[in-house]
């Protein structure tokens, strides 16, 4: 499925609420990736950043799983697929700014 994340690095402790809120915000992909690996059963965890986040490439991150967007499907096109990804930018951007402000407790 599909998932509104928070992106910490690896060793961001400890793990506060105002940390976890000041991570980068990102959509996590889990499953098997059945547009492309059909029949493949293996697990895949994909992240998108949505702004920002250069300093966390290549290195160990913490994802904070704060909403989820949708399950997984299989798409009948790429571009399909391409769409669905930008609806769900979307959502979490919209989420984003919705809980930019708003008290969270972990």
């Amino acid at each position: 499925g599909v998932f509104w994340v928070k992106v910490l690095p690896g060793d961001a402790l400890p793990l506060t609420s105002s940390a976890v809120m000041k991570g980068t915000d990102g959509l996590c992909n889990i499953g098997v990736r059945p547009r492309f690996s059909r029949g493949e059963r293996s697990l895949h965890c994909e992240v998108f950043l949505l702004r920002g986040g250069r300093h966390l490439y290549g290195r160990k991150m913490r994802l904070v799983f704060l909403r989820r967007i949708r399950a997984e499907r299989r798409f009948r096109s790429p571009e399909a697929l391409r769409r669905q990804i930008a609806r769900d930018v979307r959502t979490g951007e919209k989420w984003r700014l919705l809980y930019k402000k708003a008290h969270f407790s972990l």
